[in-house]
């Protein structure tokens, strides 16, 4: 309501993504809903929501249904390894979450499936950045990265 999301956008753009993700044993459909659950959860009980925006938390929503959008259900070391398309196109640079973030983009660019569209021209640039960021920070050769760096601001803020 906040967003003045349409429920028609909302289930067709929600159907859409259900529809892009494949039958893999671990990347699929129920891992994508479990993930946008766990990421709800943490954000309701914990303080992240506070130091977030409304349109960052619904940017982070979205990212977490998408994170693994047409997951081919193999990884990065093997798409590298053996020179797919994938890993060719986006220089064996996180081609999955690479993939995976410019397909959410490719659908959202289609009207009926944008539930950003009421959004002005910031506030849609901010989902973006908030997007990609999200879902390129599901590059598990990054992971120990991501988890120093929040120790450390975890540290700052306890001495503060």
């Amino acid at each position: 309501r906040r967003f003045h999301v349409k429920e028609s956008t909302l289930q067709a753009f929600v159907a859409e993504v259900r529809s892009k993700y494949h039958a893999n044993p671990f990347h699929n459909w129920l891992h994508a809903v479990a993930v946008m659950q766990a990421s709800f959860l943490i954000l309701v009980h914990t303080r992240a929501a506070g130091m977030l925006s409304y349109v960052d938390i619904f940017a982070c929503l979205a990212a977490a249904l998408c994170h693994d959008i047409d997951h081919p259900g193999t990884s990065n070391g093997f798409l590298v390894a053996t020179e797919a398309k994938l890993a060719l196109l986006h220089n064996d640079d996180a081609p999955l979450e690479r993939h995976h973030s410019a397909t959410t983009a490719a659908l959202l660019q289609r009207k009926e499936l944008d539930i950003f569209a009421s959004l002005d021209a910031p506030s849609r640039k901010r989902v973006r950045k908030v997007m990609i960021g999200a879902i390129l920070a599901t590059d598990m050769s990054k992971h120990m990265g991501h988890i120093q760096s929040l120790a450390d601001r975890a540290a700052r803020a306890g001495s503060s």
